[in-house]
């Protein structure tokens, strides 16, 4: 496979690793914000999408894994 395709893998790792970031700097702010009103499926809803993303890094990494040291 081409270089390029590899480094696809990589940065699709890294723009989930910049959403994740930013998602929990959001969910850290709103539960410390004595003016908001947060909700338990805010947070709930803030945490499967943060767990999705992970899956697909992990995902992305394992395939990233299978061809780059094939």
């Amino acid at each position: 496979m081409e270089k390029v395709n590899l480094n696809d893998f990589v940065i699709d790792i890294l723009q989930d690793l910049c959403e994740i970031q930013s998602i929990v700097q959001v969910l850290k702010n709103a539960v410390y914000n004595e003016n908001s009103d947060i909700k338990m499926s805010d947070v709930g809803n803030t945490l499967e999408v943060i767990t999705a993303k992970m899956y697909n890094i992990n995902h992305s990494l394992n395939k990233y894994a299978n061809i780059a040291f094939q």
